[in-house]
C-alpha cells in the first residue's frame, strides 16, 4: 500500500532504550496524503515513549493527516488514550486531522466508558478514517 516510514525523533530518550521496544508497537506507512500508524500488541506505559515519539514525528508537519489503526492492538489502557488525544490535538493544532480505526469491542468499550467516542470518532475501516482525517476531525 505505501512505504514504511522510520522516524528518528526520540525526545531525549536513549536510543538503546527505544531499540529494545520499537518493533512490536508501531508500523508506520504513507498512503497517498495520509500517515497511517498501526498500533501492535500491548500499547501501555512501556510502549508510550516509543509510540508518542512516532506520533509527534507524524504530526510535526503542516496539515498532517494521520490515521491511527488499533485493529492489531491487543491491549490498550489510559496511556493509549493519552496518546490518541495527544495525536488528535497535534494534528488539529497543525491544521490537519486524525482518523481512528477501532473495531474490537473491548477497545470500543473503553473509549465509550471514558466518553471519548464522540471526540475520537472511531470507525471500522481505513476508508472511513481517511474521510475523518480529511474533515479535520
Amino acid at each position: 500500500m505505501g512505504d514504511k516510514l522510520r522516524f528518528n525523533r526520540y525526545q531525549g530518550i536513549s536510543r538503546c532504550w527505544l531499540d529494545l521496544f520499537s518493533e512490536p508497537y508501531t508500523q508506520i506507512r504513507r498512503v497517498n496524503d495520509f500517515t497511517v500508524i498501526e498500533f501492535h500488541g500491548e500499547i501501555d506505559l512501556v510502549a508510550d515513549l516509543w509510540v508518542r515519539a512516532h506520533v509527534d514525528a507524524a504530526t510535526d508537519t503542516d496539515q498532517p493527516r494521520i490515521v491511527v489503526d488499533l485493529r492489531t492492538a491487543t491491549f490498550i489502557d489510559c496511556s493509549t488514550l493519552r496518546i490518541l488525544c495527544h495525536a488528535r490535538k497535534r494534528a488539529l493544532d497543525n491544521g490537519g486531522g486524525m482518523g481512528l480505526v477501532c473495531t474490537l469491542p473491548r477497545h470500543l468499550g473503553i473509549l465509550k466508558a471514558v466518553r471519548l467516542t464522540g471526540v475520537l470518532g472511531p470507525v471500522a475501516t481505513l476508508e472511513e478514517a481517511y474521510a475523518s482525517a480529511l474533515r479535520g476531525a
